[in-house]
């Protein structure tokens, strides 16, 4: 039946029509599709001009300590510059360090390159951020020829080429676009990179998905190996990394919604993000930090599922004046000095006194910023 506007049109649906037409929506949704298309025509022809002008290998930068969405949104970069016979490399900064993260690289073969093993940045014809502003990296000084993100970048980026869509919710998906746009049939490998960076960060669509995520999904399904994605999301725990989340969980304290923990002393950061990953599952928790110390160094690191809340913002504002804080409105990262807190060196006889110090301040500052008390109030003993 055919509806003059949404009033009559939800009238009809009430009167048991079972499909309903409103030409007004039809021929609306109709203008976005045309004008989506056209821009995405217009943006692939001048990445292809940038790819063709006397490009011979190009560094595609993924941001620090890479997710899967980033390193999918390279390796698919990354068969496009292949087709116009450029010779592509993927650099990042930091470590891959999730388990996940490092099934996913191992299984599917991806080839990564260290910043310290590449060349300078500037020896390269081309230079491309994909997915780069995620934990605030700071713009490289060398000039960049394309950027792709989904996010809005916290400063202006300058480049030739700039694509950053807000409205979608991964780079994986506004590079399976250009597979699209190219005629690019994507390989086994690159299809199921783009497929499990969409997954990843969508929290297997139940996150800020949106319809783009969705067809880009459903274009790539028959492409990926999905008995390589169950390997990905089911690795192996580390024993180091069961350790950090049984005293994680042994340590927690509950205000509200929102919980903190301590692993004490550990010999690095990840096996704190897996924690605090895996603690967001508990009933009723909407918002996870956990603390570990190593090397003289406190670190944080927080997740959180509450959509009233930006936890990057949050850590920035309780930490960021006494050391680095990372992150944007899901994840973050905090990594301030031992000594700013304690004004104490760490020694066999003082950890159980360094840890409980930090412990208290790191929690009191960061229910503060989170509006609640910090006080032990609904916890377990330490």
């Amino acid at each position: 039946m055919r509806a003059a506007d949404p009033v009559s049109e939800d009238e009809l649906r009430e009167h048991g029509a079972d499909v309903v037409i409103n030409p007004s929506t039809v021929i609306s949704n109709s203008a976005l599709r045309s004008l989506e298309t056209g821009e995405l025509e217009y943006l692939a022809r001048q990445l292809a001009e940038i790819l063709e002008t006397d490009t011979s290998d190009m560094a595609i930068i993924t941001h620090e300590s890479p997710d899967p969405d980033s390193i999918a949104s390279a390796v698919a970069l990354r068969a496009v510059a292949d087709t116009f016979g450029v010779d592509a490399s993927i650099i990042y900064k930091g470590e891959v360090g999730h388990q996940e993260n490092r099934a996913f690289v191992n299984l599917l073969g991806i080839e990564l390159l260290a910043w310290e093993d590449a060349k300078q940045i500037s020896e390269y014809d081309t230079v491309a951020l994909v997915d780069y502003t995620k934990t605030g990296d700071e713009q490289l000084s060398d000039p960049v020829n394309v950027y792709i993100d989904h996010r809005e970048p916290p400063e202006e980026i300058t480049a030739e080429f700039l694509d950053i869509r807000a409205d979608v919710s991964s780079t994986s998906t506004i590079l399976t676009k250009y597979l699209q746009e190219f005629d690019i049939s994507p390989s086994e490998e690159v299809a199921t990179a783009l497929l499990y960076g969409i997954r990843a960060e969508t929290m297997d669509f139940k996150r800020d998905t949106t319809p783009a995520d969705l067809t880009a999904a459903a274009y790539l399904h028959p492409f990926a190996n999905h008995d390589t994605l169950e390997q990905v999301e089911s690795p192996s725990m580390s024993p180091e990394t069961l350790d950090v989340l049984a005293k994680a969980i042994q340590s927690r304290e509950i205000q509200g919604s929102h919980l903190f923990t301590t692993a004490g002393f550990v010999s690095e950061q990840e096996p704190l993000v897996q924690a605090a990953q895996h603690l967001l599952n508990l009933e009723g928790i909407t918002t996870t930090a956990v603390l570990g110390i190593a090397d003289e160094e406190i670190y944080v690191a927080a997740r959180s599922k509450d959509i009233r809340i930006d936890i990057g913002n949050i850590l920035k504002d309780a930490f960021e004046e006494m050391g680095e804080a990372t992150g944007h409105s899901t994840q973050g990262s905090v990594e301030v000095p031992l000594g700013i807190f304690t004004g104490i060196e760490t020694t066999d006889d003082n950890r159980d006194t360094l840890l409980s110090l930090t412990k208290q301040a790191v929690r009191r500052k960061l229910f503060a910023s989170l509006g609640v008390e910090g006080t032990n109030g609904n916890t377990t003993p330490d």
